[in-house]
């Protein structure tokens, strides 16, 4: 899957080791860049070893560690088309 980031501060987090261990902690920067890698290598979400919560057709959230979510949009380039694309809107702590 093509990972793409909403911004430059969600880039840098998913991106830098460092940035996300100071935003995130260790635990929660670790499973970022696990789940990131698992989006890499996918070609579909039904390929992901790890469970998506969809808040609608295309919008999802996937659980980190200590209450941080990666909140995304999925894409397919056409409607009814498996998804090919996912981008990282947002990192936050889940309150």
């Amino acid at each position: 899957m093509h990972i793409t980031f909403a911004n430059a501060q969600v880039r840098d987090l998913c991106e830098k080791s460092r940035a996300a261990k100071r935003h995130l902690g260790d635990d929660a920067a670790a499973i970022l860049h696990s789940r990131l890698s698992d989006l890499s290598v996918a070609e579909g979400i039904e390929e992901l070893p790890f469970v998506i919560s969809m808040s609608g057709p295309e919008k999802g959230t996937i659980a980190l560690q200590d209450g941080w979510l990666i909140e995304c949009t999925f894409s397919s380039g056409e409607p009814g088309k498996p998804v090919k694309g996912v981008k990282i809107d947002r990192i936050r702590l889940h309150e």
